[in-house]
């Protein structure tokens, strides 16, 4: 008898030694709250490294006071080495960012509780294989490196202004900042978490809907409920184990907004397909995921959702482990009830 093998959230804070991705993320979390607050203006500044803007001689309006004294708080605090004291970073991350003339958005509960349910329709039309350059070119387009507090993680767009992830990649931000980046984004800019749920077990929800505002998304994932035994399937996200080796991820920890690291893709196959009676299909599959990969899109040959990359299951004492996605037909009802509207394929990818 072999001992239980561990489950593991493949987050990037769950999965390497303690400082070796937290000590960037803290201060690129703090560095890009500031750009992003200063707004336009900083963001130029930070791209083009020129000086200080000239302050204006025009008189502020409280909440744009309330912004500057916000933005003074964090550039004061990057002066210093701010992970050192990790408990002062948390606190000024948590102030969060002052409110301007925001629209009320739906409480949580209000979005759970149903009213904004809407009827995700399925398209039963078959899908076709992409290429090898066209599946990279969209998940490159697609997929997002997610940064909240002192973790990482991927996600993946859906709509518009919508962007799907896992939530235990988001449940450490509690008020805290969450940025978004890649290349299908732009700039990076903060979200907005406008409904999540956790579940214990391997069954168990774990999602999470993010909203971005600014210029509308143009390349999203359709999802398909479509999955099969020994079908062909990509894992993609930004495990941190592979991502602190590219000088793009720590030039946008430092505040460079024009910098996005790599994508990483690894290939595999479905090997089994658990949990159908309990409502949420659980994928285990063989494409290498590690920490940084949860959130983030398992795909067909079609380049469409499969599945979520949740957790892995680790035999130590074996040297091995599996991923586990969360199959799409638990998250579109997920998204139902919260009121996205992702686009649905439901034929074969053939």
């Amino acid at each position: 008898m072999h001992p239980v093998s561990a489950m593991h959230p493949v987050s990037a804070a769950s999965t390497r030694p303690a400082g070796s991705i937290r000590r960037p993320l803290c201060a690129g979390l703090l560095a890009l709250t500031c750009l992003l607050i200063a707004g336009p203006a900083a963001v130029a500044q930070s791209t083009a490294q020129t000086g200080p803007a000239p302050v204006s001689p025009a008189p502020v309006s409280p909440e744009r006071a309330a912004l500057e004294a916000r933005l003074s708080a964090l550039t004061t605090a990057l002066k210093g080495d701010v992970c050192a004291t990790p408990d002062a970073a948390r606190a000024l991350l948590a102030a969060g960012t002052p409110d301007v003339a925001a629209p009320a958005a739906k409480s949580q509960a209000d979005k759970a509780a149903g009213p904004s349910q809407t009827e995700i329709k399925t398209n039963s039309t078959p899908g076709k294989p992409l290429e090898k350059a066209a599946l990279v070119s969209l998940l490159k387009q697609a997929v997002v490196l997610i940064v909240a507090g002192e973790n990482s993680g991927s996600g993946f767009i859906v709509d518009s202004n919508h962007i799907v992830t896992n939530n235990h990649v988001i449940a450490e931000a509690d008020g805290k900042p969450v940025i978004v980046a890649g290349v299908g984004i732009g700039s990076p800019r903060e979200a907005k978490i406008i409904a999540h749920v956790a579940e214990e077990g391997p069954a168990g929800r774990d999602f999470a809907v993010l909203q971005v505002s600014g210029p509308p998304l143009t390349t999203k994932l359709a999802l398909t409920p479509t999955v099969a035994d020994l079908q062909p399937i990509v894992a993609a996200g930004f495990p941190g184990l592979l991502i602190t080796n590219d000088v793009q991820f720590h030039r946008l920890m430092q505040g460079d907004l024009s910098a996005t690291p790599e994508i990483i893709l690894s290939q595999g196959a479905v090997m089994a397909i658990q949990n159908r009676s309990a409502g949420m299909p659980t994928i285990a599959h063989n494409a290498p995921i590690s920490g940084g990969n949860s959130g983030g899109p398992l795909v067909d040959a079609c380049g469409r959702v499969v599945g979520i990359n949740t957790y892995i299951r680790v035999a130590s004492d074996q040297g091995t482990n599996a991923g586990y996605a969360l199959g799409t037909e638990g998250l579109l009802k997920f998204l139902n009830k919260v009121g996205v509207s992702p686009a649905v394929q439901g034929g074969p990818c053939e």
